[in-house]
């Protein structure tokens, strides 16, 4: 079932790709970008994980983390850890527990519709190290959560097509509002 904003983040428990536990909670009072992928050899994900790095840097000075669920296995990672490009957390879900209670879909037409309608974006993905795999969660469907610092999941963006992230204006949106609060909590101290 789809999870609407405003509601309480669900906290879970994992390894990220790197074997070091991971829990939600460990950032109460961090805002979080809580990122749904398919598996770490898609295009579309490949793309965005792109676009999301190149970001961090700047978000983590202001407080805000990024969190990548993947539903792949973390022997399917080894390229994927290669890369240095990452500067946020990536945990594998191979059970797709954790989409489970976030509400993620899965839809074979979203993911033919996301293939055939953004053919360049494929491409670009291919170009940055995507490869077709068997992946039985092929068809889940990207979804993006924007947690507050306080656990709040204030926007919930369900895609509607394998290549449908929450823009990333929406994205900034919420980085520059979480940067003012946290600037209006300095001063007010």
């Amino acid at each position: 079932m789809k999870l609407s904003a405003p509601t309480p983040s669900i906290d879970f428990e994992a390894h990220d790709m790197y074997g070091e536990k991971f829990r939600l909670s460990d950032y109460q009072g961090k805002a979080v970008i809580l990122c749904f992928f398919r598996n770490t050899s898609c295009p579309f994900c490949l793309k965005r994980v792109f676009e999301l790095a190149a970001h961090q840097r700047r978000w983590r000075n202001v407080g805000v983390e990024v969190v990548a669920v993947f539903s792949s296995t973390v022997d399917e990672m080894p390229n994927f850890r290669k890369n240095d490009f990452r500067r946020y957390r990536v945990v594998p879900d191979p059970h797709l527990d954790i989409y489970n209670q976030y509400g993620v879909e899965h839809s074979l037409a979203g993911l033919v519709k996301g293939v055939l309608f953004r053919l360049p974006t494929v491409l670009n993905g291919f170009s940055k190290g995507a490869r077709v795999e068997r992946n039985p969660n092929g068809k889940i469907l990207p979804a993006d959560f924007l947690i507050d610092p306080t656990g709040t999941i204030v926007e919930a963006w369900y895609g509607n097509n394998a290549s449908a992230n929450i823009p990333m204006g929406r994205i900034n949106k919420f980085v520059q509002r979480m940067a003012r609060e946290v600037r209006d909590a300095s001063v007010a101290v």
